[in-house]
């Protein structure tokens, strides 16, 4: 049994894991950031996945995102064209189940 509850455990974590943005790797040796920028906050560098962009979106708040996301190389300073990405994520909350109860 308790082997059951620990299977169930490990595949309902990873079914309930964040979406993620993910790019191809990039062709260039010198790239080594992913770069998002939400509307008009400020850019965020991440680190390149495999070579490419892995973005997780499970943070972002309710509501539509206009993302533009770009490659870096900071040996060079230079940076690729910005790539646009629209997301809409459900806002949280709302009416939940009316007239809940037990019955036998």
């Amino acid at each position: 049994m308790r082997y059951l509850f620990l299977f169930v455990s490990l595949v309902s974590t990873s079914v309930l894991a964040s979406p993620f943005l993910v790019s191809d790797p990039s062709t260039e040796p010198s790239v080594d950031q992913c770069v998002y920028q939400d509307g008009v906050a400020a850019p965020v560098a991440t680190p390149l996945v495999n070579g490419g962009c892995r973005i997780d979106l499970g943070p972002f708040s309710g509501g539509n995102h206009n993302l533009q996301v770009w490659f870096r190389s900071t040996l060079y300073g230079t940076d690729s064209a910005k790539v646009p990405f629209a997301a809409s994520k459900p806002q949280a909350g709302g009416a939940g189940p009316a007239g809940l109860r037990i019955e036998q």
